[in-house]
């Protein structure tokens, strides 16, 4: 598998092998996409090739390929703790600093000289500022690669002086197959149902499998959504309880109500079965796309996002889902909550 078997992505992969091979490597990339779907150990691959004096149509040669990140003195990965003794999650200004004046320093060992930037959607303001200027001009010897899941976090000015490689999610098959090949204690069942529950990502398919309890929560979370079709408030108090026990995985029972809301409105649709995340509960599925009217998997889908955008804001955990309860609630039930519960 080429580019150093990096599962999926041929349309980044032949861009970054051209760009090498022809010579003619930006200045700046800004990757973007999903947590885990393999931007970082592609733009690793990338840097590798830029920094190998013999690379074989755009991919570096094998010694390099096996060469460790830190063994390679012109691959650097920026973090706070790299240029200083620090453990804040957000990408620091003094980290920036310190990493625009090592940029000046020429290349070791190679013509070429490559800055990844992990998590880069955790730079400020000041941050982003002070690496502007480089951004837009480093030195002819180097290449910078901002690495965000939210690009939309990057400053418009950042966005303009790089260039965008968009990594979209792996295809079900990819990680079903990924997974039992790594994983064969599993069943082809159960790599069926994280492939699907993933998000097209292998790095959150590997983190759920790792999680002994994430199949129960799934579960939990979608059995309590399906009781908020009863008419009972007791329900509605239920479900508050146990997104109240399970906070730390709310992010997670969130993408999992949002899959569900997808599946139905695609069920709806007349789609096919093939195209559902919980193809597993495809009974409980087609059940519930029957009860409810056409308009709610809409409805349902724009609470539970902004939901998850508000919590994403630290605002009051006990509160929103509260709320969350509630709305979801009345969007199954059609009818207003304030009057009615």
């Amino acid at each position: 598998m080429s580019f150093g078997g990096i599962l999926g992505h041929e349309k980044v992969k032949n861009i970054l092998k051209t760009a090498v091979a022809s010579r003619h490597t930006g200045h700046a990339y800004i990757f973007s996409g999903e947590k885990g779907i393999g931007k970082y150990k592609t733009a690793l691959e990338f840097a590798r090739a830029m920094v190998c004096e013999n690379s074989i149509n755009g991919e570096p040669c094998e010694k390099c390929r096996h060469c460790e990140m830190s063994s390679h003195p012109d691959i650097i990965t920026v973090t706070n703790e790299y240029f200083e003794e620090a453990s804040s999650k957000n990408i620091r200004v003094e980290t920036i600093r310190k990493m625009k004046n090592d940029i000046y320093i020429k290349p070791f060992l190679s013509d070429k000289k490559v800055y990844i930037i992990p998590d880069a959607d955790t730079m400020n303001t000041a941050s982003q500022n002070s690496i502007l200027k480089v951004f837009e001009e480093p030195p002819a010897y180097c290449t910078i690669i901002l690495i965000s899941e939210n690009i939309q976090s990057l400053l418009q000015t950042i966005r303009s002086r790089g260039t965008e490689i968009e990594f979209f999610p792996l295809s079900h098959e990819i990680i079903r197959e990924y997974l039992s090949e790594n994983y064969p204690y599993i069943s082809p069942e159960e790599a069926a149902v994280y492939s699907r529950i993933s998000g097209g990502s292998i790095g959150r398919a590997v983190e759920l499998l790792s999680d002994p309890d994430i199949q129960r929560i799934r579960s939990e979370a979608i059995d309590g959504f399906l009781k908020l079709l009863h008419k009972g408030q007791r329900f509605i108090y239920d479900y508050i309880g146990f997104l109240k026990k399970n906070k730390t995985s709310i992010d997670f029972i969130l993408d999992t109500l949002k899959s569900w809301a997808r599946d139905s409105l695609l069920l709806k649709q007349g789609q096919s079965a093939e195209l559902l995340i919980n193809a597993d509960k495809l009974s409980e599925l087609t059940k519930f796309s029957e009860t409810v009217n056409d308009s709610v998997p809409v409805k349902l889908l724009d609470t539970l996002i902004n939901y998850q955008s508000y919590l994403a804001q630290n605002i009051n955990y006990s509160a929103a889902i509260h709320c969350m309860a509630l709305e979801i609630w009345e969007e199954l039930h059609g009818r207003s909550y304030r009057s009615q519960v």
